[in-house]
């Protein structure tokens, strides 16, 4: 790893001295290699992993919606081109989905460590900047947790984003075409029906508490809510 970070750093700490040297001509763009695999050092060793070890779990870092489109197209081109394959690994993989043999796995879970309720939250300013290969990747996800019985709903946040005259009167969230149609993409994004999706307007910058919009935030709480009801009612039947 470490050999692989000083292959692609070292190009750029000659950036400045280029720079300095060539004030009237343009940088040419150098590469950093992240479409092929870095060359093997007579230092390299091998690290055998210990059969049957507890794999440790790393932290989940969130990314911004740029990010996620970029990370896909990578990952789709990377994966034409065989430089990375699909993960075998048992911590988290599509291909080994935990199962009984999974460390922590409860063989008789309680109510209380069963989920009674999916929520899906939207970014309704940025609903049409998802990648296509995202509807795919929910709509699998939606089919295996309807498999599990257990309720969806939606959430499209920043509903004041998408329209400024609900920016500036959060009550007209139901009036506004263009929430209508930011519901509608999130629904085929989702691949569901806006009956089941919830505009809100989140707390940024504001001091101070606004009626309406706590009157929005507890109707999406009570259509959760509304859900889990279900759950457990389909639970005792």
């Amino acid at each position: 790893m470490w050999t692989y970070l000083l292959h692609l750093l070292c190009p750029l700490q000659l950036l400045p001295h280029l720079q300095h040297q060539n004030t009237s001509r343009s940088i040419p763009t150098i590469p950093l290699a992240a479409t092929e695999l870095p060359p093997h050092w007579p230092w390299d060793c091998v690290i055998d992993l210990l059969p049957g070890a507890t794999l440790p779990k790393g932290h989940i870092y969130p990314l911004s919606i740029r990010e996620q489109k970029a990370m896909e197209e990578y990952k789709e081109e990377a994966l034409k081109q065989e430089s990375i394959r699909s993960s075998m690994s048992p911590a988290f993989s599509p291909e080994q989905p935990i199962g009984a043999e999974t460390v922590g796995f409860l063989r008789k879970p309680s109510t209380n460590d069963k989920v009674h309720c999916v929520v899906f939250v939207i970014d309704g300013s940025k609903v049409g900047s998802y990648a296509k290969s995202f509807a795919a990747t929910f709509q699998q996800l939606r089919e295996h947790i309807s498999n599990l019985v257990v309720h969806q709903v939606a959430l499209l946040t920043h509903v004041d984003q998408v329209c400024n005259a609900t920016g500036s009167d959060i009550t007209k969230v139901y009036k506004s075409k263009a929430i209508q149609q930011a519901m509608v993409k999130a629904g085929e994004l989702l691949g569901m029906a806006t009956s089941y999706i919830v505009p809100v307007k989140s707390y940024c910058s504001e001091l101070d508490l606004d009626e309406n919009t706590d009157i929005l935030l507890l109707k999406a709480v009570d259509h959760i809510l509304q859900y889990v009801n279900l759950y457990f009612q389909d639970d005792s039947d």
